[in-house]
């Protein structure tokens, strides 16, 4: 007898409502085969959400409100069973529920002298826009990247569009076309392994004034 699991194996769940999984199976000697499928934590597999649900010869099924807690391992299991009561099991590589996006850290803007400004509407610039962000988290599966953009509005990106920083949490925004007078905004959002985004945290606004130079207080 050989089978195995579909081509499509999940790292991650982002919903209870729905579990799908399928396999292929055969036996040389005969077509009548019968399956059952459990659904255990990986650490021990006799903590199931499901234990051995006999489905006939079917090959896919979708299972919904399956009591799986957030961030554990689970492992799904295929029984396959001849005619004569002989079988074969296979597990899957598992998957981790993470139903939640990431949490928001905060935003500070980067001065010359001073490595992080508080006070950021108070502080001027006239040719770059520096900032740091940390906080941005995720428990279950964590922060795959973070997401930055530059705009005149909170939140709004028309600046400069979101840009993937990967494992950074600084960037200098160089050469943007900045306005005398107007207030510019820098907007943050993280991305965990499960492909959840998180709300978009926006920092103070900072005002650029070509007159003088970048101030520190």
């Amino acid at each position: 007898m050989q089978f195995g699991l579909g081509d499509r194996q999940i790292d991650y769940l982002t919903a209870k409502d729905s579990y799908c999984v399928s396999w292929d199976s055969m036996d040389s000697e005969t077509d009548e085969l019968n399956s059952e499928v459990s659904v255990c934590s990986e650490l021990d597999t006799h903590e199931c959400v499901l234990y051995n649900l006999d489905v006939g010869n079917q090959t896919f099924i979708c299972l919904a409100d399956l009591d799986f807690k957030e961030g554990l391992k689970y492992v799904t299991k295929i029984r396959v069973k001849n005619n004569v009561d002989l079988f074969a099991e296979l597990y899957s590589d598992g998957f981790v529920l993470d139903s939640t996006p990431p949490f928001v850290g905060e935003i500070n803007y980067l001065g010359s002298s001073n490595p992080i400004v508080k006070e950021a509407a108070e502080h001027f610039t006239h040719s770059q826009i520096a900032v740091q962000w940390n906080g941005f988290w995720d428990k279950e599966s964590g922060v795959r990247t973070t997401y930055v953009c530059v705009g005149t509005l909170p939140g709004d990106c028309n600046i400069k569009n979101f840009t993937d920083m990967r494992n950074s949490s600084t960037i200098t925004f160089q050469d943007l076309l900045l306005i005398q007078g107007q207030t510019y905004f820098v907007s943050v959002k993280a991305e965990n392994e499960a492909g959840l985004t998180s709300e978009v945290q926006t920092s103070d606004g900072i005002v650029v004034d070509k007159t003088g130079t970048y101030r520190n207080q």
